[in-house]
């Protein structure tokens, strides 16, 4: 038996509160007034190595992908989605469980104040792979906006 609901489901008080305490300490000024402020961003070299790591993990299904929400853009983490998908429904005989996945090298170029690309070499199992990727500002934090697994 299904039951149909005719009104809307709407969160509890506390729970609204939550959200709109949360949204009044986002940081919304606008990245020209940050800058001219003095803040800036931190180095993406930690952020682009465990993105690179992470994805790569989540394409051999080590790694639930949706932990990669914060750190990829919408359509990344789609694209990257479905090809883990596509992977687990491979039959893959030589890939015998899961492989230890580690950074052995990277290279991040700022190519701007808001923007950065990194190269990173993974070391997956018996195979070297690169990763490609750019991370750009987004709401004070860096977010990866393209990402190309070799």
């Amino acid at each position: 038996m299904t039951a149909v609901l005719d009104a809307p489901i709407m969160p509890d008080a506390p729970v609204l509160d939550e959200v709109r305490a949360m949204l009044a300490h986002s940081d919304d000024t606008p990245l020209a007034e940050r800058h001219a402020r003095g803040e800036k961003l931190s180095d993406p070299t930690a952020l682009c190595c465990a993105v690179a790591r992470s994805a790569v993990e989540a394409f051999h299904g080590i790694r639930p992908v949706h932990q990669l929400t914060q750190w990829l853009a919408p359509h990344i983490l789609e694209s990257l989605s479905a090809r883990a998908h596509v992977r687990s429904t491979m039959n893959d005989a030589s890939q015998g469980g899961k492989k230890p996945v580690r950074v052995v090298r990277a290279r991040v170029e700022r190519v701007s104040p808001i923007a950065a690309e990194a190269t990173v070499v993974i070391a997956d199992g018996p195979r070297v792979r690169a990763v490609a990727l750019r991370v750009e500002e987004h709401r004070g934090r860096w977010r990866a906006v393209d990402l190309l697994i070799g």
